[in-house]
């Protein structure tokens, strides 16, 4: 009969791993976005107890009763899915699904310590690596391994298992008509909402920017309002339990929309451009496609709280094309006119944050179109930025799935050496208690996955809190049955309110005191089954102390640094590709390598973005002290993805046509200082992967003067003549060269936070 308990009590230990992820996680929060705590322990507290006593009653059947009130308490607490109501419910019927494979399996393995060790093992990996797709992969990941573990750490003849089954079936009904019909929080829907709401601030920002009038310039007000719904986007799309991630198509669209939106944010001038000598098409080509930007923001804004149509991409790559013949005619007629080439240089580098714009809001509309659920026109595809997963369909996600386990299915990657810690440290726990005998073995074995966490400081701290926190609920407890007893009576009137706050702490209160509510959960549901008393909490602190023993050792053996020690190399490593990405882009615009070169490195740089990003979470959710503030790190992250979009920016002139075949002297210039500040750029991820300075090589760079010279120089060489490929040669020198001062900018930029990441190789992994 202690089966029942220990399942809600196994649950209960994962709960905190669910809810108690984040640094500040053993501090008191006593915040609840959306009430999404409240809901889940209203549900919890209400229909757990319910399910418990019916099938007590009507089913005595201490299998299917484990199972079942196991099912609902893993899927409805630790679950809990968003999104829509059918994407809700297809959720929670694949994982009841799953989880009775798993039964199956676990169960056939339970017979000896060590093919459950090895089960344990297999199945813990499986389950928490795939959950790197996140969405319902992550939210589905925690009641998976309770189903595992408790399959495997309660043996049962072969016979019991359709018990399992049909109990873990009916907590899995239990859980989705809660999770469906009982006071839903749909938390995806809210997401769509700030990310609506940011586009379109977004859009009036770039009204207030580029308005003809200066009544309509209003900036540092539309500024304040677009920066805010930016932040909200992003501490909404943080906080998220299980935020879009998936190698669904919606799915990836809504997370790149999320970092376009900053990059847009970035790169918007910080005061209106100064009105310049120009044509009357440019200024209509100009106001043409300041227009068009607003209306595809505006519209993915509204496509994204499911209104239509969707944005217009189709004109804003039509009104784009012609803003550049619009500036390359006018570059023209000023040079035919005898302006000097250095003023026609400085009104162009003016116009250049309007056509980057362009550019990012063209990759906005393509991703609120895509993560609305609607198809891109065929027409649009080929004129979208490079690296849009446009294809739909089960080959097109199989791809993108099989990209992403291409990209962490190897040693170095995070999210590998989390779950393979993991993985180790369960087997561990499950052949240690089986050999030893251990009653109630499936605490001490989630007691472990509990307390590990990604590096060894922080499993020690959640190791202790774990442990205060479970003394802690002794006393409860005791206050509780001493001077009460085992009465029924008594117990099934707390017993719904342990649940409740057993659900509700760990998140909205904290770590501690959500294993003292856990405690008290214990002890009143075990003595409803078979009274014993409060002393069961005192092997229940047993238990704890074990699992967070092994945890310990675990944490210690298996990459101590954690987080911290990766991020530094992986945004190394990150670095040196934007390089490589970088140095092609630049030999593509020279005619010195195909466009399938340029794609294919940045391809490589794209994998190596995605595993620094991983990362990044990683440490921020890691509990250790920060020796380097948070900030820091996130400055360097930033630079990576800024710096892939420069390549992007190059790629994309030099597939236009604006490649640099004339102006021989021009062209070496650039060829030099591309060659420099790439190197330079080289260097730093060089250092960073090492942990030792490497400078780059003396007398690499190149003044800026002299490629300013030499462009300016080709400028008026073409001086407005009809030859093409002197035109174009000259045009992609000019944009060529403000991405170079761009890139310097960054590097000048990156260089204090990356010489603190670099000294911070030489600390030992305990401080």
């Amino acid at each position: 009969m202690s089966l029942v308990a220990g399942a809600v009590a196994s649950g209960a230990d994962l709960v905190v791993e669910h809810h108690a992820f984040n640094w500040h996680a053993h501090l008191p929060q006593l915040r609840d976005p959306g009430l999404a705590s409240l809901r889940r322990a209203a549900r919890a507290a209400i229909l757990i107890p319910a399910l418990f006593a019916a099938c007590s009653w009507l089913v005595p059947q201490a299998q299917l009763i484990t199972f079942a009130t196991f099912g609902a308490f893993a899927l409805m607490v630790l679950g809990d899915f968003g999104g829509s109501s059918r994407h809700r419910a297809a959720a929670y019927a694949v994982s009841t699904l799953a989880g009775c494979v798993i039964i199956v399996g676990a169960s056939l393995a339970a017979g000896t310590p060590w093919t459950a060790a090895v089960a344990v093992g297999i199945g813990a990996f499986i389950i928490q690596f795939v959950a790197i797709f996140g969405g319902y992969t992550t939210a589905a990941q925690l009641p998976l391994v309770l189903c595992l573990v408790l399959a495997v750490a309660i043996p049962a003849p072969v016979d019991q298992i359709p018990l399992r089954i049909v109990g873990w079936l009916i907590g899995g009904a239990v859980a989705l008509l809660g999770g469906v019909f009982a006071w839903p929080r749909h938390e995806h829907t809210a997401l769509h909402r700030l990310a609506a709401a940011s586009c379109q601030r977004m859009g009036d920002l770039v009204t207030a920017v580029y308005a003809v009038s200066p009544a309509e310039r209003d900036v540092e007000d539309r500024r304040q309002q677009a920066t805010k719904a930016l932040d909200e986007l992003r501490q909404a799309y943080r906080v998220t339990p299980h935020r879009p991630a998936s190698p669904t198509r919606h799915d990836r669209a809504f997370a790149e929309l999320v970092d376009e939106l900053g990059r847009a944010m970035k790169l918007m001038p910080a005061i209106p451009p100064a009105a310049g000598e120009s044509s009357a098409r440019l200024r209509t080509a100009s106001q043409n496609l300041t227009e068009a930007i607003v209306d595809v923001l505006q519209s993915s804004g509204r496509v994204l709280e499911r209104e239509r149509p969707a944005p217009n991409l189709a004109q804003l790559i039509q009104v784009r094309e012609e803003h550049r013949q619009a500036l390359d005619e006018w570059a023209a007629e000023q040079l035919r006119s005898g302006t000097p080439a250095q003023a026609v240089l400085a009104r162009l580098d003016v116009v250049r944050p309007l056509k980057t714009i362009a550019f990012i809001a063209l990759a906005i509309g393509t991703n609120a179109t895509l993560a609305a659920g609607l198809e891109l026109d065929p027409r649009d595809v080929r004129a979208l930025p490079v690296g849009f997963e446009t294809a739909a369909g089960v080959a097109a996600g199989a791809r993108r799935a099989a990209d992403t386990f291409h990209t962490h299915l190897r040693l170095s990657s995070i999210w590998f050496r989390n779950c393979l810690r993991a993985a180790v440290g369960l087997s561990i726990a499950v052949l240690l208690v089986d050999l030893v005998g251990l009653d109630h073995a499936f605490w001490a074995v989630l007691g472990t996955l509990s307390v590990l966490r990604s590096n060894a400081l922080a499993t020690g701290r959640t190791a202790l809190a774990a442990v205060v926190g479970t003394a802690l609920g002794i006393l409860p407890a005791g206050l509780l049955l001493i001077p009460l007893g085992t009465q029924p009576a008594v117990l099934w009137t707390v017993f719904p309110f342990t649940v409740f706050v057993a659900a509700y702490a760990p998140s909205v209160i904290g770590f501690v005191v959500g294993q003292a509510a856990f405690t008290l959960l214990v002890v009143v549901l075990f003595n409803l089954i078979q009274p014993v008393g409060w002393t069961l909490s005192l092997v229940r602190l047993q238990d704890v102390v074990i699992g967070a023993a092994v945890s310990l050792v675990i944490g210690a053996l298996f990459w101590p640094r954690g987080a911290r020690g990766q991020l530094r190399t992986a945004l190394g490593s990150l670095y040196r590709r934007n390089a490589a990405y970088l140095r092609t882009a630049f030999d593509f615009l020279l005619d010195r390598c195909s466009e399938e070169d340029c794609l294919a490195a940045r391809h490589l740089a794209i994998d190596e973005s995605a595993r620094a990003g991983e990362v990044f979470d990683q440490f921020l959710n890691d509990r250790s002290a920060k020796v380097l503030p948070p900030g820091t790190w996130g400055t360097l992250q930033a630079g990576g993805s800024h710096l892939l979009l420069v390549g992007d920016s190059l790629e994309r002139l030099a597939a236009h046509g604006y490649r640099v075949l004339a102006c021989a002297d021009a062209a070496h210039e650039l060829s030099r200082a591309a060659a420099a500040v790439v190197d330079e750029l080289e260097c730093m991820g060089q250092s960073l992967e090492r942990g030792v300075a490497t400078p780059p090589s003396p007398g690499a760079a190149v003044p800026a003067a002299s490629l300013e010279q030499a462009t300016t120089e080709c400028l008026g060489n073409w001086g407005g003549s009809s030859d093409a490929t002197l035109q174009r040669s000259a045009l992609g020198l000019v944009w060529a060269t403000d991405w170079i001062q761009s890139l310097r900018m960054a590097l000048d930029h990156l260089s204090a936070p990356s010489t603190a990441a670099v000294r911070l190789a030489g600390l030992a992994w305990w401080h």
